[in-house]
């Protein structure tokens, strides 16, 4: 994803030393500090209240690297067009896999 988002400052939450912290404290720290927080877990929308969320969610239907490389322009045009606070949900270009959740957390100016 890192590589795939160059032209963001972008990391992960194992890079950031948020290892296995659940995703309600996962993403009250991310809101802190980053813009928006991708992750392929598919239970963050039922098991989280998102609402008056300012940090921008992005669920992918995968982890699987091969599927997000071959989906990477609609990611990108996904990642753009997002804005605070909106969750969106970016499936059409995969098939949907159960996965464990994969994190990178966004930051940017965002544009007006």
């Amino acid at each position: 994803m890192r590589k795939l988002l160059a032209g963001h400052d972008c990391t992960t939450a194992q890079l950031r030393g948020w290892g296995g912290i659940e995703n309600g404290q996962l993403l009250g720290l991310a809101e802190g500090e980053y813009d928006m927080f991708i992750t392929s877990d598919q239970n963050v929308r039922y098991q989280q209240n998102l609402t008056g969320r300012k940090i921008a969610i992005l669920e992918l239907s995968t982890n699987d690297l091969r599927r997000i490389d071959a989906a990477a322009s609609a990611i990108q045009d996904t990642v753009n067009a997002i804005r605070p606070g909106d969750f969106r949900l970016r499936s059409s270009a995969f098939h949907a896999v159960h996965c464990l959740a994969a994190f990178c957390m966004i930051s940017w100016h965002w544009r007006v």
